[in-house]
């Protein structure tokens, strides 16, 4: 291949790799383990700049921050919110459910 066609086939993979392999959109703190989240939202960091890289078991990630959103809680967000807790309690009572009739089972 052409020097020309490399370039334009390397910005083009650049650019496509954003979108295809890493680009997250809007994210909220609870979409990241809490050591990530920590990383993406209590680091001050300028809008633009990338966050130091972050190891975790399946390799290391860089977040650029191209935008902070306030928190607002809004009707909708209030019910997600609600939900994600009750979800959160549900599995932890039928997980404890499904374990302590195992236990009886087999004394």
């Amino acid at each position: 291949m052409r020097r020309q066609q490399l370039e334009q086939l390397g910005v083009e993979a650049r650019i496509g790799s954003r979108y295809v392999c890493g680009y997250e959109g809007k994210v909220h703190r609870w979409d990241y383990p809490p050591d990530i989240a920590a990383a993406i939202f209590k680091t001050p960091v300028a809008i633009g700049e990338i966050i130091r890289p972050i190891k975790t078991e399946v390799g290391y990630h860089l977040f650029k921050i191209e935008e902070y959103i306030p928190a607002q809680l809004t009707a909708k967000i209030r019910q997600e919110i609600i939900d994600r807790i009750f979800k959160q309690w549900l599995d932890s009572e039928l997980n404890y459910m499904i374990h302590s009739d195992r236990d009886r089972s087999s004394s």
